[in-house]
C-alpha cells in the first residue's frame, strides 16, 4: 500500500497542533483527526486508522489512558501509535513504557517525523 493510502489520526487538544501536523502529513498521508482521547478511540473504533499521533496531556483521557484503551482493546490494540508531546521529561523511555512506538518532542522536526512515521508504517 502506498503511503498516500495511510491513514494517520492526529490527537491534540489543541487546534494550532492539529493544524501543524495536518499541514505536514496531509502531502504524504490522508489525515484524520480528534480533539480528546475520547473522540480518538471512537474514531479508532470505526477502522481504517494505520497509525496515531496522540498529544499526551490532554483533559479528559490522557494520552497514557488513551493508549491504555487502544491496547485493551482487541480490535485496535495493533494500532502503532506514537506519543508527541512539549513535556520532554515524557521522553521516549516512558513512551516505550506505555507500549507506543517512538516519541516526538514539540515544537516536532519535520524531517524527524516524517522519518519516524514511514519506519513505523513500513
Amino acid at each position: 500500500m502506498a503511503n498516500e493510502n495511510k491513514v494517520i489520526l492526529v490527537v491534540d487538544d489543541t487546534a494550532i497542533n492539529i493544524d501543524l501536523l495536518s499541514g505536514l502529513l496531509r502531502p504524504h498521508y490522508k489525515v484524520k483527526a480528534a480533539k480528546s482521547g475520547e473522540q480518538a478511540l471512537k474514531i479508532l473504533a470505526k477502522g481504517g486508522i494505520d497509525l496515531v499521533l496522540l498529544d499526551i496531556i490532554m483533559p479528559g483521557l490522557s494520552g497514557y489512558q488513551t493508549l491504555a484503551k487502544i491496547r485493551d482493546s482487541a480490535d485496535i490494540a495493533h494500532t502503532p501509535v506514537i506519543f508527541v508531546s512539549g513535556n520532554d521529561d515524557a521522553g521516549l523511555s516512558q513512551a516505550e513504557g506505555a507500549s507506543a512506538q517512538g516519541f516526538l518532542s514539540k515544537p516536532v522536526d519535520a524531517r524527524r517525523a516524517l522519518q519516524l512515521i514511514a519506519e513505523t508504517l513500513a
